[in-house]
């Protein structure tokens, strides 16, 4: 990850999504007409029509930004931390009066 290549942008496509690729075409820097990996993107979007005292007649709209890297780099999020419980954990095991109970 560290030392890769990596860009940014905005959008109004809604199909973008992490994990996705694009080709980008008509780039000024020839050298950045290649493919591009998706690795974090946040969407905003209206929809003034769902206030119908506050729509005004202004149209749904939906802009997003996001990060990329090249699209020949493999990319992996960082793994989440995963807590760990310290000592033994108690519990009351509960059955049918009489029955074996089976614990899996």
């Amino acid at each position: 990850r560290a030392g890769a290549v990596t860009g940014g942008g905005e959008s109004n496509c809604a199909g973008l999504m992490p994990g996705s690729a694009f080709p980008l075409t008509e780039h000024p820097n020839a050298a950045l007409n290649i493919a591009w990996q998706i690795v974090n993107i946040t969407h905003s979007g209206q929809q003034p029509q769902a206030l119908e005292e506050e729509s005004g007649g202004e149209p749904t709209t939906l802009s997003n930004s996001f990060s990329v890297v090249k699209g020949s780099t493999t990319w992996r999020t960082e793994m989440a931390h995963k807590p760990m419980v310290d000592g033994p954990q108690i519990a009351t095991v509960v059955g049918p009066a009489g029955e074996e109970i089976y614990c899996d």
